[in-house]
């Protein structure tokens, strides 16, 4: 991933058609970071292209160069997954927090992308709601805590305290913009200080 994101940077011209990987393409609240990277697992790592030739393209250059595997996610192929009137019950349901999706910020451009990834993940407040839930839609969706609790469908429940311990990519994300205000309010506050020593 780290390679073919370093393409983009050498020759942008040839590698424009790649967006970044899904981690870095989304604004996550700082209350749901863990919900969301636990929700989006190994595919917070995806790359997003604008079509399957630009996949294409870098698949051959990671075989060619033996650089490991990589995901791609082309916006010109992925789709959505679908509201009905179960999902619409389901917002309304104790304890629930939204569906993945709704609860993000990202560009028009990913909707089906972020949809196909987070359409079908419920949020809720905690395990007792998530199981409650999985019971009573017969363990068909995923469902995440705001802790980082994991009931897939079927109905296995991963879990613990991993990451508690865990910084996830979007709390550096936020970390580095509130860090930059800082910063910029800083400079401000140090020019105002110089023009005043200068009167």
């Amino acid at each position: 991933v780290r390679n073919i994101l370093k393409l983009k940077d050498k020759d942008p011209t040839q590698w424009k058609n790649i967006y970044g990987v899904i981690g870095e393409l989304i604004t996550v609240p700082k209350e749901l970071e863990v919900a969301i990277d636990v929700a989006l697992g190994g595919s917070i790592q995806h790359i997003v292209t604008k079509d399957e030739e630009t996949a294409k393209k870098a698949i051959t250059y990671i075989k060619n160069n033996n650089l490991g595997r990589a995901t791609f996610l082309p916006i010109s192929s992925v789709r959505s997954s679908q509201k009905n009137t179960e999902t619409n019950q389901i917002v309304k349901e104790n304890g629930v927090v939204g569906f993945g999706n709704d609860l993000i910020q990202y560009d028009n451009i990913y909707s089906n992308i972020i949809s196909n990834l987070l359409g079908r993940v419920i949020v809720v407040d905690h395990m007792d709601h998530a199981i409650q839930l999985a019971r009573k839609y017969n363990y068909r969706y995923r469902i995440v805590t705001l802790e980082g609790e994991l009931l897939n469908p079927g109905g296995s429940i991963t879990g613990g305290s991993f990451y508690k311990n865990r910084e996830s990519i979007f709390t550096r994300n936020r970390e580095v913009v509130e860090l930059s205000q800082r910063i910029e309010t800083s400079k401000i506050k140090l020019q105002n200080i110089e023009k005043q020593n200068v009167e």
